[in-house]
This record gives C-alpha cells, structure tokens and sequence, in this order.
C-alpha cells in the first residue's frame, strides 16, 4: 500500500509501509552495497521488534527519484522508562497523560544502530532538505500516525543552526558516542597493554586473568539457533535494569542479521562448564571500521569472570589483529570505555517536537535520565603517552 503526495512545487513523496512495496524503485536509488539496501530492510521487518513500524518514502524532483528516507515509528509509553524515572507530583497529570496516550516518534535512522543514517540523497547538496521531507510526511500522516516529535538520528556531518531553525528543528545537547582509535603500529593485545600505565596495566592483567577461566566461540548461525534461549536471557538481564528502554530486541533480531550481514555480523559466545553465560556482538562496517553492538550476560557471572570488561579487551584485541583501525562503542558505560582508552564525540541528532505538552512530558523525562548516566568526573586517560603529555 503506498500513498502519493505532492505537497508543493519543489518536491514531492511516495511513501510505503513494507519494503517489499518499494523495492524495485527503492534500490535503483542507492549505490550498491548500502545500508540502506532492501535486503538489510527486510531483516529489521522480519526481526519482529515489539511496537515499531516502519515507512519508506522515495522522494521525487522533477520527476526523477533523488532520494529514499526510512523511518521507525513507535509509540513510547511510561513504562519504556521504566522504575528508575520519578516525575514527581507537580507532573502528575503530565506523567498520567504520557502512560495514557503516549508519545509518537518518527525516527529517520535506527533505534539499535549507532552511526547509521536513515536517509540518502544521490547529491550532497540535497541532504539538507531531510527536514523539510519529514515536517512534510508529518502533515500528511494520518492522525493514527502523526508523530509528535521527529527525530534524525546520527547524521555523519552537522547541519547549519540556520537550516534547523528554520525547519524548526534542534540539536540534542550532550548527546555522546563512544570510539577507541587502534593504534597503527599495534601487532598483538600486548602492544596495546604495554601502552598503557602502570596502573591499568595491572588492572588488565587482572581482569584478563580473571577472563581466561571462560571459553570464547564464534558462532555461526545454526549455533545462535540452538543458543537463542540462553542469548535472549543474558540480553534481557542486561536490558531489565536499565532506565530507558525505548524498545527490545527480539531472538529473531540476531537470527536475521546473521542471515543478512553473513560474516560481517559476528556473535561472540562467552561459556562457562558448557553452558553460555555472555556474549557479545559485532557489526564489521566499511572503511575498517568495528561495531560493539549488543552484549549480554548474567550479573553472577559478570562478577566471577570481569565479562563486560573482557568483552571489551576482546574488541581490541580483535580489531587489532583485523586491521580495524576504529572500534565505535555506543553510549553508555561510559567509565569502563574510557577506561579502555575510547575517546568521546558528539553524535549529530535532531528533533521537532510538533505537540508541545508531549514533547515537554518527554524532554522533562530525558533531562532526568541524562543526569543519572552522564559520567562524573573528568575522562580517563589510561595511556602512558597521553598521561606525560597532561604532566608537561
């Protein structure tokens, strides 16, 4: 089913709700090998993930297709913010309103993928015009789907403020992402360990220790099968405490990428007298560039064996024995990573809030999450070199 528009002179849109719809004209419009592809689409649709749709639309100057934009659409509720957010009582109604009705967001990217744009223009010149595609799409969605707020997701450049201003969009503010640069001249774990001082050489050594009593598999995709039941309940214990959690992944969710991606996507298993007790997950992007995706594991075996802290050694040492000069970590755990040594950068995401009480209810709710995850205290600097260069 798909809904045609013009709703002016300079361009116009051709929406769908299934990639299937859009196929044919949807991949005549990207370079080969693109994320945005088809074939990667359909894996995220048939992931199954709880609460999302999906809309494609292709986008049309002078009758020629000069773009695609693909969006996630979820209805986010109070309990995606689960136990840890107090609105308190001068909230209340704001909060009962938000648990009621809640909050419609149209996000132009991928809620579980970082560095992954939603949107792709055949010319540069024309990104900027993302903006003005969605306020459009916004108005002529049906009132079942209108979001209230629209979200671009990690763009790969900033935008101009006057740009935004005048699509009546913002930045968000102190919105960052983690990446450990691999150093060119490391050959093997310990190149990477003797750089560091003194003080978290010994801190590795001993969680390496400690990680050493574990088996490390890589598993292919008849083993994620018969290890679903065991991958989902370390994902999910993980997961389960945290805060915010806009949307959960599904068994199906790793299953298809694996089918999809083949060797570019990889689960690490992590096992314990045979049984698994963690894993950890990678997505091998172009430009040798490595992706922390999901982990998960159970907390009585995180403290026997320091997993989150292997799981993360182990990223290094596998890009660098790959030759993978960039590993991209995500957002939280923000002490353990630049404990490793991952450096902070502002990721580039914009939104419209289009119903002010919702959007206020939201922002309100963010705000009080971003204070109990920002990182207190300066950013470690574990190198030896960066550590004499602070003292100079």
């Amino acid at each position: 089913m798909r809904d045609c528009f013009f709703p002016d002179n300079s361009f116009s849109i051709i929406h769908f709700q299934s990639i299937e719809e859009a196929e044919t004209h949807w991949d005549s419009a990207l370079p080969e090998n693109h994320h945005l592809r088809s074939e990667h689409l359909k894996s995220i649709e048939s992931a199954k993930l709880q609460g999302f749709t999906f809309r494609y639309l292709l986008i049309y100057k002078e009758h020629r297709c000069i773009g695609v934009v693909y969006l996630q659409l979820l209805n986010l509720h109070a309990k995606h913010f689960g136990d840890a957010v107090q609105l308190g009582e001068s909230n209340s109604i704001f909060s009962q309103y938000l648990l009621t009705k809640g909050v419609k967001l149209a996000i132009c990217g991928h809620m579980f993928r970082n560095n992954w744009v939603g949107f792709y223009f055949k010319s540069s010149e024309d990104e900027a015009m993302i903006f003005d595609v969605l306020n459009k799409y916004a108005k002529s969605a049906s009132a079942k789907t209108k979001p209230d707020i629209l979200i671009v997701k990690e763009c790969e450049d900033q935008f101009e403020h006057e740009i935004l201003t005048g699509n009546r969009f913002q930045a968000f503010e102190h919105d960052l992402l983690f990446e450990f640069q691999v150093d060119a001249n490391w050959t093997c774990f310990d190149d990477y360990s003797a750089s560091l001082s003194s003080k978290y050489q010994k801190r590795a050594q001993k969680i390496r220790q400690q990680g050493s009593q574990v088996n490390r598999i890589w598993l292919d995709e008849k083993q994620i099968q018969k290890h679903m039941p065991e991958l989902m309940g370390c994902y999910l214990e993980l997961v389960n405490r945290q805060a915010y959690k806009p949307g959960q992944l599904t068994a199906e969710y790793f299953l298809q990428f694996k089918q999809t991606l083949g060797d570019q996507f990889q689960i690490l298993g992590y096992f314990s007298d045979g049984n698994l007790c963690g894993f950890a997950s990678y997505i091998l992007n172009e430009h040798q560039t490595k992706e922390l995706h999901y982990v998960g594991f159970y907390e009585f075996s995180n403290q026997a064996f320091s997993l989150y802290f292997n799981m993360l050694f182990d990223a290094v040492e596998f890009a660098i024995q790959q030759k993978f000069s960039v590993i991209h970590l995500g957002r939280t755990g923000h002490d353990a990573k630049t404990s490793l040594g991952a450096k902070p950068r502002l990721a580039n995401n914009y939104f419209r809030v289009n119903h002010s009480v919702k959007g206020w209810v939201l922002k309100n709710t963010l705000d009080q999450l971003k204070t109990s995850y920002q990182p207190q205290g300066p950013i470690r600097n574990p190198f030896k070199q960066e550590l004499q260069n602070n003292l100079s």
